[in-house]
């Protein structure tokens, strides 16, 4: 009897692209090796960071770096849904490194537990994907990604809201330019409340737009000058447009 079940071969290699054969005929063939052909950093592994990595590689993105030098703990897991309580005390990076190389084995991942700073290296990267929670390593990551020329995902998250918007230099202010060195004085405040599906939503649109930026879709099917903002407590779900 023939194995229907669509999982990996008895040794252990996934069967081609049958991994992605539910979405195959919404993106192509052309679309599936552009995702294939991929190299996407994402710098956080925490909350918005752990459902980006998840529908990144489930989407059949090749190649995912992942920037995070933080360390597991309990509070995290109210959002963070790559770990469960085995990954206590362990590298994020590390972490969530080995849980994407199970869910396709053909994935090419690295993970980077350095701390996130004005010389961290995204070049060869096709997007880079903000999952960060502090606009000083946010305006960092800004300036090497802008002066590069690579798209950048912002997506941010508080209490029952969330942001995202995508800078690009050929098309965008930077996003330093958009929030003002005042944003970083939301970065004091500890522990911040998170609701857990805010984040998860937020980050789906980040992994969505992410994903149509490698696919070339065109300007206006992007979050080029604008910001979707999301409120999951009245479901007021609003677009503010910049000017570019």
């Amino acid at each position: 009897m023939s194995d229907m079940s669509g999982g990996p071969d008895v040794s252990g290699a996934p069967r081609g692209r049958e991994q992605f054969s539910r979405h195959l005929a919404l993106v192509a063939t052309e679309g599936l090796d552009r995702l294939s052909a991929a190299t996407v950093a994402v710098v956080g592994a925490g909350g918005l960071g752990s459902t980006v990595l998840e529908l990144l590689t489930r989407s059949g993105v090749g190649t995912i770096r992942i920037h995070d030098a933080g360390v597991l703990d309990i509070p995290d897991l109210n959002r963070q849904i790559l770990y469960t309580h085995d990954e206590l005390g362990r590298a994020k990076a590390d972490a969530a490194a080995a849980r994407l190389s199970r869910i396709n084995p053909a994935l090419s991942v690295e993970a980077h537990s350095a701390r996130v700073d004005a010389g961290t290296d995204f070049s060869g990267a096709d997007v880079v994907v903000d999952c960060l929670d502090n606009f000083e390593t946010r305006f960092a990551v800004d300036e090497r990604t802008y002066d590069a020329g690579i798209p950048l995902v912002h997506g941010g998250v508080y209490q029952y809201f969330g942001q995202v918007t995508t800078i690009h230099r050929d098309h965008t202010k930077s996003l330093r330019a958009l929030f003002g060195p005042e944003a970083t004085a939301q970065d004091a405040e500890a522990n911040k409340p998170m609701f857990p599906p805010a984040v998860a939503g937020t980050a789906t649109v980040e992994a969505t737009e992410c994903i149509k930026l490698l696919l070339g879709r065109p300007p206006e099917q992007l979050l080029y000058n604008r910001i979707l903002s999301l409120d999951y407590l009245t479901y007021d779900f609003d677009e503010i447009q910049l000017s570019p």
